[in-house]
């Protein structure tokens, strides 16, 4: 069992049983636990019930899609990691799931090993692409990005530790504005949570 998964509940939204109980029989022994739903509405009736850790998600699904799906789940508040699952290749799909909050975006024809690394690095606040796309990261995720001063300022401050109201008391700011300049810098790099924020930006020599 994969360390990182091993207290993970899961579920999974595809309306082709056939590749959702390969993909459970697959993560049983990965995983906590792993549920299946066949549409986009069961999924948001299941999550509204017991929200799992995690949500696998196909695009092609009759009804709400699931891109349409992750959208409401975003609208409704749930931070859950969301790795999309899908027989489509095009950039404009996978760059449309990420602005609706997708951790990752794996093709179906490469799922097992690629999955578990996708789920792992969803775990850990990273986005994840298949390396079958080509595409290695995808050019919108390659292109230039500038942060503000003040943004800058509470990147150097969050990574000395400092919560977002001793943020705001240090910049002269309100705590939900340091929130915010937080989140648009995790949008920027790809992120999901403060520590990959600011891994990513020491990688990118910002601090």
């Amino acid at each position: 069992m994969t360390a990182a998964l091993e207290s993970v509940s899961v579920l999974l939204a595809d309306d082709h049983l056939a590749v959702a109980h390969g993909i459970q029989k697959f993560l049983k022994g990965q995983v906590n636990s792993i549920d299946v739903v066949r549409t986009g509405e069961d999924l948001l009736a299941a999550v509204q019930t017991s929200p799992p850790d995690m949500v696998l998600l196909d695009i092609g699904m009759p009804g709400i899609s699931g891109i349409e799906a992750l959208e409401q789940l975003r609208a409704r508040g749930y931070q859950m990691p969301v790795v999309m699952l899908t027989m489509y290749d095009e950039l404009s799909l996978v760059k449309r799931a990420f602005s609706f909050g997708a951790t990752g975006y794996v093709v179906k024809q490469a799922c097992g090993e690629e999955l578990l690394s996708a789920m792992c690095c969803a775990m850990r606040g990273e986005r994840f692409v298949s390396p079958t796309l080509h595409w290695g990261e995808p050019t919108y995720l390659r292109e230039s990005i500038a942060f503000t001063d003040k943004q800058l300022a509470v990147l150097r401050l969050a990574a000395e530790a400092l919560t977002a109201k001793q943020i705001a008391v240090e910049l002269g700011i309100s705590s939900r504005t340091a929130e915010s300049h937080k989140f648009q810098m995790m949008q920027a790099l790809g992120v999901s949570t403060t520590v990959a924020l600011i891994a990513a930006a020491r990688k990118k020599g910002f601090i």
